[in-house]
């Protein structure tokens, strides 16, 4: 029985003159570097134990099936298509065992443990109910369709059957493995060359198609990196914090960057506020507006160009808005169980992406979970030039087209932490001494700073048109921010502290009236608590404390702003 199924015989042709059109190509099977790293790869481990990859011919082309990813690729001709198409698996064929079908068949077949299911788009679910496969079809290593019904390879036979549900005609015959192509090396079929068992031989696939395959991407590595080292050289305590790679967006300070009908936006909710701007990452245009209270202490802020909506999720109900600054304009809708949870929602063309840990969840609706489909989620690599930097402070990450973009400075200084690095010391400013031999017991001037150093943030927001209560002076917007990134915790570029009770009003010089006790030649050192950012003095605490020796305190004298 001589069997040449579709485009088998493009691949013979190709092979009669001892090399494919890739080795062509490519001078004799020199191959790019990313291929070589796979060289060095041993034996791969059995099909039981590999990712679930499935590559067969159906009427509409051939077909790569990667259930792991809950998708497949549709493909004009293997193994050099130039048409490739991304679809979704039905989601009640993924996780299927065995995935086949052939231009000689009208259904594709899924077969889920002792059941198969028959279909005719792997994207639009089976057209038949589920049947029980025959026992002497089950537990094959690999299944085909032929002309004359199925082909069902097992470890060292291969038994031809009419008929998946009733056995009919089964035969067995000697299984002849195809050999394995050497001048790459011993590499598995699914990352290097696919076996035909009808004609005894391998085909390789084109490069673009291989990146779809497990492994194709790159050898993986987990490594510690060193990103920063710290030393304190100095013999006076240092009260700051260092940002180092930033904590999970969990626990992060409310921040949403999205698009919308009328230019992109960025929530901040702990602020009430939100920036409109005509378009990331560099506008020049920038409106800042109040959230309407009923849309304040929202999880989760988006939308899209392609919706007319914004979305604004809560627990597990959600609402819609047109304008963020002016309310809901649906009643509140609950989540649908599939639908919650979610670290990322984005709202796209053909509904609502879910970024869950480790996979990405694609539904038509929120309410409804219409179509939960899930496929493994691909991080975006941030840029390195910059150092280890959350995407909260340097870079925002399009988990749609894998990359990154980075923001405007100016929009920087809206975001927690784009102020700059914040830290609390206590600075030492008189000395007093008493140079007798008696008690003397006196009151002592000090002249002191108190106050806010508005200049220092003067351009913040400078050409930024506010709408914010609160916000007339120009100064305003940097005192709300600066309050802002002193309350953060200490891996967001704050301090932790609330400083409300402070003196925000302009910067001054007082002087105070300190009453003091200082014993023969004993010394007295006055320090002042101050609030700075990137070592710019920023705010003049009204604490001072008296001390007898020469190092600065240790207590931080404003109250946590988590209390």
């Amino acid at each position: 029985m001589q069997i040449c199924p579709k485009g088998n015989r493009r691949r013979a042709e190709k092979q009669k003159g001892g090399r494919t059109e890739r080795e062509k190509a490519t001078g004799g099977g020199e191959v790019s570097e990313k291929r070589e790293r796979s060289h060095q790869k041993a034996a791969m481990t059995l099909f039981k134990t590999a990712p679930v990859v499935h590559i067969f011919s159906s009427r509409d082309g051939d077909i790569i099936v990667r259930s792991d990813l809950g998708c497949y690729l549709l493909l004009s001709a293997l193994p050099t298509s130039p048409c490739l198409k991304t679809h979704l698996l039905h989601p009640s064929l993924r996780g299927g065992d065995h995935y086949f079908g052939s231009c000689w068949h009208s259904s594709l077949y899924v077969i889920h443990g002792n059941m198969y299911v028959e279909a005719t788009d792997l994207s639009e679910g089976p057209v038949t109910q589920a049947q029980q496969l025959h026992p002497t079809c089950r537990g094959g290593c690999r299944y085909f369709a032929i002309p004359e019904g199925f082909l069902i390879a097992f470890p060292d036979t291969v038994r031809l059957v009419k008929n998946l549900k009733t056995g009919q005609q089964a035969a067995d015959q000697a299984l002849k493995l195809p050999q394995r192509p050497e001048e790459h090396g011993v590499l598995s079929y699914l990352y290097w060359y696919v076996p035909d068992y009808v004609n005894n031989s391998f085909f390789s696939l084109h490069p673009r198609v291989m990146d779809f395959l497990p492994g194709e991407l790159g050898q993986a590595q987990g490594t510690w990196e060193l990103i920063k080292a710290l030393h304190k050289n100095s013999d006076s305590l240092i009260s700051q914090s260092f940002k180092a790679a930033m904590p999970p967006s969990k626990t992060a300070p409310v921040v949403h960057i999205f698009s919308s009908h009328d230019g992109d936006i960025i929530v901040r909710s702990d602020l009430g506020c939100y920036l409109l701007l005509s378009a990331l990452p560099t506008s020049p245009c920038i409106k800042m507006q109040p959230l309407h209270p009923s849309l304040h202490g929202g999880d989760y802020y988006f939308g899209s160009c392609w919706h007319s909506s914004l979305y604004v999720i809560h627990g597990n109900t959600y609402v819609e808005a047109t304008d963020l600054s002016e309310g809901p304009v649906t009643q509140a809708q609950q989540l649908h169980p599939t639908c919650r949870g979610g670290h990322r929602y984005f709202a796209i063309p053909e509904g609502f992406l879910i970024a869950f840990p480790d996979t990405v969840r694609l539904v038509k609706n929120l309410r409804t979970g219409q179509q939960a489909v899930d496929q493994a989620l691909k991080l975006p690599q941030r840029p390195e030039e910059h150092g280890v930097l959350s995407y909260l402070y340097w870079y925002v990450p399009d988990y749609v087209n894998n990359n990154f973009f980075s923001l405007y400075p100016d929009v920087m200084d809206f975001l927690p932490g784009g102020l700059g690095q914040a830290q609390g010391t206590w600075e030492l400013i008189k000395t007093l001494h008493n140079n007798s031999n008696c008690l003397i017991s006196q009151s002592f001037k000090v002249l002191c700073k108190m106050g806010f150093a508005q200049e220092i943030l003067a351009k913040v927001g400078h050409d930024w048109n506010i709408s914010l209560p609160g916000c007339d002076e120009p100064e305003a917007l940097g005192m709300i921010l600066a309050k802002a990134q002193f309350s953060l915790p200490a891996q967001y570029g704050g301090l932790g502290l609330n400083t409300e009770q402070e003196d925000w009003a302009h910067l001054r010089e007082e002087e105070k009236i300190l009453k003091l006790s200082l014993k023969p030649q004993q010394k007295a050192y006055i320090w002042q608590y101050q609030l700075s950012l990137d070592n710019k003095i920023i705010l003049f605490c009204h604490d001072l404390q008296v001390t007898h020796d020469p190092r600065a305190p240790l207590e931080v004298p404003l109250s946590s702003s988590s209390s």
